[in-house]
């Protein structure tokens, strides 16, 4: 399988393990800043680490992997996996996830710069109840 066809034809999979599919992915054929991304399995199981310390490594690690100096072809693929983790309630660090994952996803952009204001464009998103966010993620993750 060519890493182009990988890309080209995602499929959305629900995941109730936000790593399962990991080892499935050709990491050897997919580039990120420094070269071959065969050290992403590693790096995405060490962001559930106990180790404080060794987290923030993985993170950093990961982080200029795939979103350093711009997003690389392994960004793609690495995203479903980060949203998997952000979205797990047991991952530890999830706010440093999903800052990682806002710069993969956003490049180099502040919040406070983008082209547009999310406030103003989705106001209506502050009035979410929790129950509307649950089916939201639901929905959004085709869970019945």
């Amino acid at each position: 399988m060519n890493s182009t066809a990988y890309i080209a034809a995602p499929t959305v999979t629900v995941r109730r393990d936000p790593l399962s599919g990991l080892d499935e992915v050709p990491w050897g054929t997919l580039y990120g800043l420094g070269g071959s991304s065969t050290r992403m399995p590693g790096l995405l199981r060490a962001l559930r680490a106990a180790d404080a310390p060794a987290r923030e490594a993985a993170r950093a690690d990961l982080a200029g992997h795939i979103s350093g100096q711009g997003q690389w072809q392994v960004s793609a693929v690495a995203v479903p996996f980060l949203v998997g983790l952000v979205a797990e309630a047991a991952t530890p660090d999830r706010a440093g996830l999903l800052d990682t994952l806002a710069r993969t996803v956003l490049g180099d952009w502040d919040v406070d710069t983008l082209p547009f204001s999310a406030a103003a464009t989705y106001p209506q998103a502050d009035d979410l109840t929790d129950e509307q966010e649950q089916r939201l993620i639901r929905w959004l993750y085709h869970i019945p």
